[in-house]
C-alpha cells in the first residue's frame, strides 16, 4: 500500500516538475510583468 502511494507521488511530482517549466513560467513572467 505505502509503495503504492509512495510511487504515484513520485510520478505526480516528476510530471508537475516537466510541465511547471512550460506553463508555470509563463502565468509567473505575466504576474510579474502586472
Amino acid at each position: 500500500m505505502w509503495s503504492m502511494t509512495f510511487l504515484i507521488i513520485l510520478i505526480a511530482s516528476a510530471v508537475a516538475s516537466l510541465l511547471a517549466p512550460r506553463y508555470g513560467t509563463d502565468s509567473r513572467r505575466d504576474e510579474k510583468n502586472w
